[in-house]
């Protein structure tokens, strides 16, 4: 892949990502309904190496987080473990094919709290 294609991917990610906040943000708590789709993805790619995309998805998780009136990105990890961890327990059986799961987990770890804990048993 060219460093240009590769520099293309990065922005379009970014772009995506930024969307997604800006969607939670118009919406406010009917963003919730988007939740079990978006949150995974976004959690994954808070785990990605470029700083960039790395940047963004932390910025849409804040403000998804803001937006659902969470009071934290931690309470927002916290509070929907229990879909996170079952996501990460299904796509673990395919971890070979796609090592989002192990990233999602990474992130969990690294961004939420100790009531995590429970769901991780």
């Amino acid at each position: 892949m060219s460093f240009d294609t590769l520099n293309s991917n990065i922005h379009l990610s970014c772009l995506l990502l930024e969307s997604v906040g800006v969607l939670a943000s118009a919406l406010g708590v009917k963003f919730d309904t988007f939740l079990l789709q978006s949150v995974y993805p976004i959690m994954a790619r808070l785990a990605n190496e470029n700083v960039a995309v790395n940047q963004s998805a932390y910025a849409t998780i804040v403000l998804i987080s803001e937006s659902c009136n969470y009071m934290s990105v931690e309470s927002f990890i916290c509070q929907n473990s229990d879909y996170l961890v079952n996501a990460i327990a299904t796509n673990f059986k395919f971890i070979f094919m796609d090592e989002q799961a192990a990233k999602v987990l990474q992130v969990m770890i690294q961004y939420g709290n100790a009531g995590i804990v429970f769901y991780l048993l």
